[in-house]
């Protein structure tokens, strides 16, 4: 069972941000970047589903079209185009019966490879011409497929006329920039009847999932792209007020300098394909503005009651304040991404044997082996021990109470509980005539002090140091990874 919900960033200032772009009327062309997998088309699909009544929307996948030639690409953005008013605004169309036909036909044909039944079942989205009962408009509909796909001449003049000026059309100047053949033209009409119907809002086409392309086609779409621009006037040949290009512009940067040489001019091939400048996502800030909502928010695992150490999941949950912390510093330092994040599903406590020297014991036994297992849902373990490394060698080192009065108290209760990482299993289960331990961490060496927890059933360790010894927290907690691996603690 996915017991998961959707991840959802509280969006305060990048929404205030966004609409100051998207909203300047001389903003046509927008270059939407962020990294890859930082909650690029998330954002989209979320600001638009709030302002659903600003903006009508039409999106567009490239990716289906990087195995196409580029005279092919002009069609299929058109047959993709088409799909989308269909799909989302049929109710405002009013098509007729010259519209069903010139769509049908002259798409079905260019399209050959494209099954052209579905496209059909598409336009019966649509609203039903003149009161036909929708029975009517199927069988014509099969019909007008069936006669097509045997290559029969069984349509009426004027259909014939519409399909030979489009061969003809299409057998001269196929895939031409200056094209405005009938399909382009009834596009257009239907996206002026749709914003007719919707009080003249902006039509908004969003081009998504440009990173997902090899290099070799994401130039070549952008120049497809570009194309639909008449370059005196700036205007869309389809009538669409505001266009996204959603991908990241330092990755398309390397791409082009790795295709063209260092020595070209690139801002001055990307800037034909924003109006204004980059808006940068800026996935950072946002995370860490929405990490304590989205963690609290999550779910937790239905067998909870089973584990009498641990209580509700909630804001004053230790363990929750303790990935709220961390996770803030992974985001800040570029290790958690909103895809990642998203990995985090819900909490739950681990329950598997441990073997330490021999002695049994709970994984829900350790905290810090339950806060490492919640984390690793969002990275490897392997990333986790990179990252604070990382942070271990830019980080200055602070004294207990230093910890303790910053905002990273909860560092403190986290690096009480790793402590116990390091025993041995006597000493876990209270067996040790000796009361002390050490542990080694870099180049130092720190004393333990060991008490037996009945309520957990293990031996609980305090560092032993003056008051302004100086450590780094990420340096403890990385030597507890690694000393608990030994033990194959984490799963």
């Amino acid at each position: 069972m996915d017991t998961s919900i959707p991840l959802k960033i509280s969006l305060t200032s990048v929404v205030q941000d966004f609409k100051k772009h998207i909203t300047r009327q001389d903003n046509r062309r927008i270059l939407f970047s962020a990294k890859f997998g930082a909650g690029k088309s998330t954002f989209l699909d979320d600001y638009f589903s709030l302002n659903e009544n600003d903006f009508i929307v039409l999106k567009l996948y490239p990716v289906n079209y990087s195995v196409a030639s580029n005279e092919d690409v002009f069609e299929l953005i058109k047959y993709d185009l088409f799909s989308e008013l269909l799909a989302k605004y049929a109710d405002k169309l009013s098509m007729d019966s010259e519209d069903y036909s010139t769509l049908l036909v002259a798409q079905s044909y260019l399209l050959h490879d494209i099954k052209a039944y579905p496209f059909i079942k598409a336009l019966l989205k649509a609203a039903v011409p003149n009161g036909k009962a929708i029975t009517e408009v199927v069988e014509a509909a099969k019909n007008i497929y069936q006669e097509f796909k045997d290559y029969q001449e069984k349509i009426q003049k004027k259909e014939i006329d519409v399909i030979d000026d489009y061969i003809k059309w299409c057998e001269k100047r196929k895939g031409s920039i200056y094209e405005r053949d009938e399909i382009t033209s009834l596009i257009s009409d239907l996206i002026s009847r749709v914003k007719q119907e919707l009080n003249n809002k902006p039509v908004v086409l969003i081009i998504d999932d440009l990173d997902r392309l090899d290099p070799e086609h994401i130039f070549r779409l952008f120049n497809v792209f570009s194309a639909h621009y008449d370059a005196v006037t700036d205007i869309n040949k389809f009538g669409l007020d505001k266009v996204i290009f959603v991908c990241d512009y330092n990755n398309i940067q390397l791409m082009y300098k790795h295709r063209y040489g260092q020595g070209v001019d690139f801002e001055g091939y990307i800037n034909k394909f924003y109006s204004l400048n980059v808006f940068n996502f800026d996935t950072k800030k946002h995370l860490l503005e929405s990490i304590e909502e989205v963690l609290i928010n999550k779910p937790t695992d239905i067998n909870l009651q089973r584990f009498k150490n641990y209580s509700v999941f909630d804001r004053n949950n230790y363990l929750v304040k303790g990935l709220v912390l961390l996770f803030g510093d992974l985001i800040r330092n570029g290790f958690i991404t909103f895809r990642s994040l998203d990995q985090f599903k819900y909490y739950s406590i681990p329950d598997y044997s441990i073997l330490i020297d021999g002695q049994p014991f709970n994984a829900s036994q350790f905290y810090f082996v339950t806060f490492i297992n919640l984390l690793s849902q969002s990275i490897s373990l392997n990333i986790i021990e990179d990252a604070l490394n990382e942070l271990s060698s830019t980080t200055p080192h602070f004294t207990l109470s230093e910890y303790r009065q910053s905002n990273q108290a909860t560092y403190t209760w986290l690096l009480g509980h790793s402590l116990s990482l390091f025993l041995t299993g006597q000493q876990h289960s209270g067996y040790s005539n000796n009361k002390t331990a050490s542990v080694t961490i870099g180049n130092e060496k720190y004393n333990l002090s060991l008490q037996y927890t009945h309520d957990l059933g293990v031996m609980t360790p305090n560092l032993d140091m003056s008051p302004d010894t100086k450590y780094n927290i990420y340096s403890f907690f990385s030597a507890a990874i690694r000393a608990g691996r030994r033990y194959n603690m984490f799963k």
